[in-house]
């Protein structure tokens, strides 16, 4: 069963919505610097049938949630930056700009294990080859 709450503060113009989901997020990631690398996945959603001038999104609370373990990353949440609140579209003569709430997922590899597991090894080949 859902819990959802949906409320109007008296005397203020402001609308809370409160809905707990299961969200699975996907990220395309680039190993140019493996086994250094690190990611930032943006989670955004905003509703857009209002622009900015209309209504505005934030994202409330705390960002401390449980993420699953991923064994070769440390991982953490952040907020979204300035210039990812928002979303400009634009077609011919019109340009619209609408509000975005959400995240980042920020994921840093651990080099430790790669170290000692391959580099270390491939390093003292090479050096025992010279010696001979």
């Amino acid at each position: 069963m859902t819990k959802e709450k949906l409320r109007l503060l008296p005397g203020e113009t402001k609308l809370f919505h409160r809905r707990r989901i299961l969200v699975r997020i996907s990220c395309m990631m680039t190993f140019e610097r493996f086994p250094f690398d690190s990611h930032s996945c943006p989670f955004q959603m905003g509703i857009f049938n209002f622009d900015v001038s209309r209504l505005v999104t934030k994202t409330m609370g705390k960002l401390d949630f449980p993420i699953p373990s991923v064994v070769q990353y440390e991982t953490n949440v952040s907020p979204l930056n300035p210039d990812q609140r928002k979303l400009e579209t634009g077609g011919v003569g019109v340009n619209t700009t609408f509000s975005l709430a959400g995240f980042n997922v920020n994921l840093s590899r651990r080099g430790g294990p790669y170290l000692t597991s391959i580099y270390l090894p491939s390093a003292m080949f090479v050096i025992i080859s010279w010696i001979r």
